[in-house]
């Protein structure tokens, strides 16, 4: 029996942002930041809109939005010159990936528990050999 294809399929093969969760995007450390931005300047830029207040305070408003700005500004700058890497909006979920490492563990731990003690050094180095090729993913 055909299994149909989940609606978005094609499109998630198609494209590589569609990929990513919108969670995942949302975590990611650019993104996450340029929201918190978002939201920072919008309720600062709000409460000179909407608020009556006296011309101190709306410099006052100003002066930190333009501080604000200019920090992310900087910070950015810095990113991109320390860690371009962290400004790619690539999938940042390894869950998978450390789940295979987890499992690959437990059954090295398995296979340590479940044997004896080795007796000689030839015993001792065909047992690390069982364990590196378990923790290499080898030995599924």
């Amino acid at each position: 029996m055909p299994q149909t294809p989940k609606p978005g399929a094609s499109l998630r093969k198609s494209n590589k942002t569609a990929d990513i969760p919108w969670l995942a995007r949302l975590t990611h450390p650019l993104v996450f930041f340029g929201a918190a931005l978002a939201v920072y300047e919008g309720t600062i830029g709000t409460a000179l809109l909407i608020g009556k207040h006296s011309d101190s305070t709306i410099i006052w408003l100003c002066v930190l939005m333009a501080v604000v700005i200019i920090a992310a500004m900087g910070t950015v700058a810095l990113l991109v010159f320390k860690k371009p890497e962290h400004l790619m909006l690539t999938p940042q979920d390894t869950i998978g990936e450390e789940l295979r490492i987890t499992s690959r563990v437990r059954k090295a731990t398995k296979l340590l528990v479940a044997m004896e003690a080795p007796k000689t050094p030839s015993e001792l180095l065909e047992l690390m050999d069982d364990l590196e090729a378990v923790l290499l993913g080898g030995a599924e």
